[in-house]
């Protein structure tokens, strides 16, 4: 049961971190930040698999992470294609140096903790997780809500489809053959 303290306060230690390195230094280049929250997005789904009992919210969280993140990509390097992306080495082997050393003294704090602390008896936690699920029963979207959303993205994808496909331009220029 320890262990599994552990990894949680350690996803919320890197992920704060993740958070907190952007508002450090100035002059982010846009990829960088789109990596830095690819690689939270991953914690945070690895985190929500540690967390759920089942993995599929995890996933789904994921792929539409992804997706997000791979439209913007598309769209920074469209609009910055002329600016130079450099990584650089010694910003990121001090990230990495931190991260260690918080995970070694997150390792060395477990072993001095009490162990009675944490102990939960199986009656107690059984009981908590289906309190839990029963709380959670109302987040959850009928079938109905999400066949409703598929069809409306479907449509306002072909919809905008079909405007570039008129034009032969990306909808980023339309604007200024538009004012002509």
């Amino acid at each position: 049961m320890m262990i599994f303290y552990f990894y949680g306060i350690m996803f919320d230690v890197i992920m704060f971190m993740l958070m907190v390195f952007p508002s450090y230094y100035y002059g982010f280049h846009p990829m960088s930040l789109s990596l830095i929250l690819m690689v939270y997005s991953l914690f945070m789904s690895l985190k929500m698999n540690y967390l759920s009992m089942n993995y599929w919210f995890s996933y789904l969280f994921f792929l539409l992470m992804v997706g997000g993140l791979m439209v913007l990509v598309m769209y920074l390097t469209s609009v910055s294609n002329n600016e130079v992306f450099s990584l650089k080495n010694k910003f990121y082997f001090k990230i990495l140096m931190k991260i260690i050393f918080l995970v070694v003294i997150m390792v060395y704090s477990l072993k001095s903790m009490d162990n009675s602390f944490y102990y939960f008896n199986n009656e107690e936690l059984f009981s908590m997780t289906a309190k839990g699920w029963m709380e959670l029963k109302g987040l959850f979207i009928s079938f109905k809500v999400v066949v409703y959303m598929f069809v409306y993205l479907f449509v306002l994808m072909v919809v905008v489809v079909m405007m570039c496909a008129k034009t032969d331009i990306p909808m980023r220029q339309m604007i200024k053959y538009e004012d002509n």
